[in-house]
């Protein structure tokens, strides 16, 4: 991949589409990395630590419940039921 050229600033008006769209391209695979990794990493836990940390995940503040269901299950469960039987998979 090129470097990415400099003018005067670092400003969105300094980069051309190109360079532009590789950096959104870096992003959102770097984003997609991370995701991935943290729902590997809830996978491995046991059933009851899952349920536990998706408790303490969604209570937190730190993004919405709704974010942390979809990163964690690869969509957003419909119902606690399907929740549960996602855990216990």
């Amino acid at each position: 991949m090129p470097t990415l050229r400099r003018t005067s600033a670092w400003v969105p008006q300094s980069f051309s589409l190109d360079e532009k769209k590789r950096i959104y391209e870096a992003m959102d695979a770097s984003t997609a990395a991370v995701d991935a990794a943290i729902k590997a990493d809830f996978e491995s836990l046991p059933p009851e630590a899952q349920s536990m940390l998706l408790g303490m995940l969604c209570a937190s503040g730190c993004m919405t419940p709704e974010w942390w269901k979809e990163t964690l299950f690869g969509k957003m469960p419909e119902s606690p039921a399907e929740i549960a039987e996602a855990v216990s998979k």
